[in-house]
C-alpha cells in the first residue's frame, strides 16, 4: 500500500469521530437541545462553554498520554471516546449529564489537534505541509458526507436513534483506524510532553514567529469559525426560519467548495509563505462573518455562506502548516499542543463573548457582525508581519539534512 493511500485511509476514520464531535456536535447536539430540548440561544452557548473549558485540560494532559501510550494508541482512545459521547447523549435528557458528556467529545477534538496532526506530519517526512494539507482535504470530504447523512438520519428516525447510529460509527472507527494505522512512525520517546518542553525550549517556543502566529492569528481566529461553528444553526433558524433538516444539509453542502480551496492548497503550500496565506485567509473570513449577519434574505446568507467556505479552505490547509514550519521538528508536539491550548482558551472566551452579548439582548445578527471585525483586523496584521519579519534559518525538515531557510514558507 502506497504511503498516500494509507495516509488517506487512516485519516478516514479520525475525521469521522472529529467531525461528529465537532460540526456534529454544533449542528445535531444543537438542533436537539434548542429544538428538542427547548434550550434558548444563550442556554444553547452556555452548555458548549463546557465543551470547550475541558478541551483546554484535555490538551494539556494529550502529550503526556502520548509519551506513555503512543501517538497511534491516543488516537484511538480518542475515537473510542467519541463513540461514548454519542451513545450516552442518545440515552439521556438530564442537563447535566449533557454538560459531563461533554468532556468526552472535547477529549476526542483534542487528541485530533494535539496528537493526530504530528502524527500527520512526521508520516509526510520531507513534505509534512502536503501531508497536513491533505488530512484537511479528506476530511473536508468526511465532513460533508457525515452531516448530510446525519441530516437526513435525524429527519427520517429520530435524534436518540441517530446518535446511536453516530456512536456505533465512532466506535467502528476505532477497530478501523488501528487496522490501517500500521505503518505510522510510532516511537514514544519522540513525543515531548508539554511539561517537559517547557522546562528545556519554552523560550523558543515563546518568542519569535511562533508567538506571534498564537498571539495575532491563532488566538484571534475563533471568531471566525466559533461564531459560524456555534451560531449559523441558531442564525438560519432564527432570522431566516430554516427547518433543523434544510440546516444541516446546508451546513453539510456549503462545504464542498472548500475541498477545491484546501485542493490548491495542498499542491502548493510547502511552496507558499504559509503565514501570510493563513493571514490573509482569515482576514477574508472576516468579512464574510460580517456579511452574514448583514445578509437581508435567505438567498443572501446561503450565498456568503458558501464563499465563506470557500476561503475557510485556505485557512484549514494553511494554519497546520504555518504551525509546523515555525518550529523545529523536535518541539512539533508541544508546538501543536500549545496553539491547541492556545485556540481552546480564545475558544472559551469568545464562547462567553457571544453568551453575555446574547444576554446583554444583542441579536443574532448583532453577534455575527461584531465578531467578524476581530479576525479581519488579525489577519491584516498576520500580513504585514510576515512582510516586514527579518528572514532566519530555522529547523530542518523531518527526515533530511536540508536547512529550509524559509520560516513559515518564506
Amino acid at each position: 500500500m502506497s504511503r498516500i493511500a494509507r495516509l488517506i485511509l487512516a485519516t478516514l476514520p479520525v475525521s469521522f469521530a472529529g467531525t461528529a464531535t465537532w460540526f456534529g456536535l454544533y449542528t445535531f447536539v444543537n438542533g436537539y437541545l434548542v429544538s428538542g430540548l427547548g434550550y434558548s440561544n444563550e442556554q444553547w452557548t452556555e452548555v458548549t462553554l463546557w465543551f470547550t473549558g475541558t478541551m483546554i485540560v484535555w490538551q494539556f494532559l494529550c502529550t503526556e498520554i502520548a509519551s506513555r501510550l503512543g501517538r497511534r494508541n491516543t488516537v484511538t482512545l480518542s475515537l473510542v471516546a467519541g463513540a461514548v459521547f454519542y451513545l450516552a447523549i442518545a440515552l439521556t435528557r438530564d442537563g447535566l449529564v449533557i454538560r459531563a458528556l461533554m468532556s468526552l467529545a472535547a477529549f476526542t477534538q483534542a487528541v485530533g489537534l494535539v496528537t493526530w496532526q504530528p502524527l500527520v506530519a512526521n508520516y509526510g517526512r520531507e513534505k509534512p505541509g502536503q501531508a497536513l494539507a491533505l488530512n484537511q482535504w479528506v476530511g473536508a470530504i468526511v465532513s460533508v458526507v457525515t452531516l448530510i447523512a446525519g441530516g437526513q438520519a435525524i429527519a427520517s428516525l429520530s435524534y436518540r436513534e441517530a446518535f446511536l447510529g453516530l456512536g456505533a460509527i465512532c466506535g467502528l472507527s476505532a477497530v478501523f483506524f488501528l487496522l490501517v494505522s500500521h505503518g505510522f512512525e510510532e516511537d514514544h520517546a519522540d513525543v515531548v510532553s508539554l511539561t517537559r518542553a517547557f522546562r528545556a525550549d519554552w523560550r523558543k517556543l515563546a518568542s519569535g514567529t511562533f508567538l506571534v502566529l498564537c498571539l495575532v492569528g491563532l488566538f484571534l481566529e475563533p471568531f471566525n469559525y466559533l461564531t459560524v461553528n456555534q451560531l449559523f444553526p441558531n442564525l438560519a433558524r432564527d432570522a431566516h426560519g430554516l427547518l433543523d433538516r434544510d440546516i444541516s444539509t446546508l451546513v453539510a453542502v456549503a462545504r464542498l467548495p472548500a475541498l477545491l480551496s484546501l485542493f490548491i492548497v495542498a499542491a502548493v503550500i510547502d511552496r507558499l509563505n504559509a503565514l501570510r496565506a493563513y493571514g490573509a485567509g482569515i482576514a477574508v473570513v472576516g468579512l464574510c462573518v460580517v456579511a452574514l449577519g448583514q445578509a437581508s434574505g435567505l438567498n443572501a446568507l446561503v450565498t456568503v455562506y458558501f464563499v465563506y467556505f470557500l476561503i475557510q479552505g485556505s485557512v484549514w490547509g494553511s494554519s497546520p502548516a504555518a504551525i509546523n514550519a515555525s518550529v523545529e521538528p523536535d518541539l512539533r508536539d508541544s508546538a501543536f499542543a500549545l496553539t491547541s491550548i492556545v485556540m481552546s482558551v480564545a475558544l472559551f472566551g469568545v464562547g462567553f463573548v457571544h453568551n453575555r452579548l446574547l444576554g446583554a439582548g444583542l441579536s443574532i445578527q448583532q453577534v455575527f457582525s461584531a465578531s467578524g471585525l476581530v479576525p479581519i483586523a488579525a489577519g491584516s496584521a498576520l500580513v504585514i508581519y510576515s512582510f516586514i519579519r527579518r528572514r532566519r534559518p530555522i529547523a530542518q525538515s523531518h527526515g533530511t539534512q536540508r536547512d529550509l531557510r524559509m520560516e513559515v514558507g518564506d
